[in-house]
């Protein structure tokens, strides 16, 4: 049986200001909660030196066996990264790694994994309010009474704290719609047709597993929340940005703009800029100007008297050279633009690989990036200097393939030969030992190690774990990704 699983309710937040360009006359930053007298601002500051570590490509799978059960009679679907179940009238389950159903059998009709087998689920009604975290090993996080769950970083790999949205009264008025519903399965925007509701988002805290007490957005935007990882910032309808620690502690705030970074910002007052970490202390400051860099270690493009320097959150000096443009630093390693030229440096600003075309960065993964030649052709690029040319397949998968024998990311060598290879997710392949078997194996991409021996009748990957068939049974592997 198929099961074409999504929310067929798209729920989106509006309405509220968003973060828009820098405003010409920055605004001085306001105190906190605490009236205290008038701190003295920072004085601009000298830079200083620091060289970054390059990320290496050191990773293996380990699986460790969490769960069995019977398959004759209730065959899991996998769609959407989700182990899904079915009753007995066919209706859609989350299934845990025993087989049995989470959220006390309710029926669902979308589901989105997240990390760390924690899923986004909307169930089966007719309620606005119907959407949930559900974590395979934990449970229930956050019941399904919301409208939708926004987390506030790029990926949600990385997310800590995270935006839970409830929809209110309706309302004809868009200027106070704080979510919308709508039958479009895209929406960025309300449309005709969509119905408009007033409302409130809580913030959760995905680490402690609770909410966090005395923090509520009115505001009506989806941005309003921006992650810091031990910290969480808010912006209200003054556009005034108010950081919060874990236990909903204000620590810091300003009306001057602010631009973010992994675990820092950056935001303009009285003629200089200013880099705030997570404990919402000034770290640096400077009379230039900063931009934040798309950055596995929180970087800052600091741009004075027609220089420019990449920087680190303390203004050390982290990238040598002048580049027309610097596009990311992943671990280290940093693609640049110069004199029309794309090429991968690293922090003295020399150059590791020339003649790109097309660029691409898996960022999950230190120490390995990718792009295409001027010729067309995919190349692969290895933390350690190595090039692998003329590779094909997807930049995000890592099924990177030539002569039918997949790539092993440590080595730069083609050495796992196995037939009709299929990936689960980064570096995890199942696959026939050859043409004529008809049972499969697992492999790590990574370090070329058989992790499953060629004797199931299916392998499945489903949120963080991996569900192995054979003999009437399914037993199910909880799969680490972990540095060597």
């Amino acid at each position: 049986m198929t099961l074409a699983l999504g929310f067929a309710l798209c729920l989106a937040g509006c309405g509220g200001s968003q973060p828009s360009s820098a405003p010409s006359e920055p605004e001085e930053a306001e105190q906190t909660q605490e009236e205290a007298p008038a701190e003295e601002e920072p004085a601009a500051q000298e830079l200083g030196k620091a060289q970054l570590e390059v990320g290496s490509c050191d990773y293996h799978y380990e699986l460790k066996e969490v769960g069995t059960f019977e398959g004759d009679k209730r065959i899991p679907s996998f769609q959407q990264k989700g182990a899904i179940g079915f009753n007995d009238a066919g209706d859609p389950q989350l299934m845990g790694v025993d087989g049995k159903p989470l959220m006390d059998g309710a029926i669902i009709r979308g589901i989105e994994y997240w990390t760390d087998g924690i899923y986004e689920v909307a169930l089966e009604n007719d309620d606005v309010n119907n959407t949930g975290l559900v974590s395979v090993a934990d449970g229930v996080l956050v019941p399904c009474e919301a409208a939708t769950i926004e987390y506030a970083t790029e990926e949600a790999c990385d997310a800590r704290f995270v935006e839970v949205i409830y929809a209110t009264d309706k309302t004809d008025n868009e200027d106070e719609c704080f979510v919308y519903a709508t039958d479009k399965l895209v929406s960025i925007s309300i449309d005709e047709g969509d119905t408009m509701y007033k409302g409130y988002a809580k913030v959760y805290d995905l680490q402690k597993h609770a909410f966090v007490d005395g923090v509520e957005i009115t505001n009506g935007s989806r941005r309003a929340l921006r992650d810091l990882g031990d910290a969480f910032v808010v912006q209200d309808e003054d556009d005034k940005y108010t950081m919060y620690d874990a236990t909903g502690k204000e620590i810091w705030s300003s009306t001057g703009y602010a631009d973010f970074g992994r675990h820092s910002l950056t935001y303009q007052s009285g003629g200089k800029s200013y880099i705030v970490d997570a404990k919402g202390e000034t770290t640096f400051a400077t009379e230039g100007y900063l931009n934040t860099l798309a950055s596995t270690n929180d970087l800052y493009i600091l741009q004075d008297d027609d220089q420019k320097w990449v920087i680190d959150t303390k203004g050390n000096v982290v990238l040598e050279g002048n580049f027309e443009k610097v596009t990311g630093e992943f671990d280290g390693l940093f693609s640049v633009t110069d004199g029309g030229k794309s090429m991968i440096v690293d922090g003295q600003g020399k150059a590791l690989a020339e003649d790109l075309e097309e660029f691409s960065v898996i960022q999950a993964l230190p120490g390995i990036q990718t792009y295409k030649n001027t010729a067309g052709k995919r190349v692969l690029f290895l933390s350690n200097g190595t090039l692998v040319e003329d590779v094909d397949g997807s930049m995000y998968d890592l099924d990177f393939y030539k002569d039918d024998s997949h790539l092993v990311i440590s080595t730069g060598s083609y050495d796992v030969n196995i037939s009709n290879p299929d990936v689960l997710t980064i570096g995890l392949i199942r696959g026939y030992k050859d043409s004529s078997s008809d049972k499969y194996a697992l492999y790590d991409l990574f370090s070329g190690a058989e992790l499953l021996e060629a004797n199931y009748e299916s392998i499945n990957w489903a949120g963080g774990y991996v569900y192995a068939y054979k003999n009437g049974a399914w037993t199910v592997y909880e799969a680490k990704l972990t540095r060597s």
